[in-house]
């Protein structure tokens, strides 16, 4: 018995008409973040600076406020 050709090195029409005929399901394409961490990072403590003379009770409710304002 031959070993399983990986579904990526299939030719693209026959991965295709695979999974129109729903033998097999999308391969699904990895995440790329579109930033990185250190500006995540950078942009959270920009966010921050004004919230900085507030007590830590206070920023929790700041913060709660605008996570619910950024939901809708």
């Amino acid at each position: 018995m031959r070993g399983a050709v990986p579904f990526e090195q299939l030719p693209k029409e026959l991965q295709d008409q695979l999974i129109d005929d729903g033998q097999v399901e999308k391969p699904k394409r990895e995440r790329q973040a579109r930033m990185t961490m250190d500006t995540v990072r950078g942009h959270a403590i920009k966010a921050l600076t004004p919230l900085a003379s507030l007590s830590q009770a206070e920023r929790r409710r700041v913060l709660r406020h605008a996570l619910e304002m950024n939901e809708f």
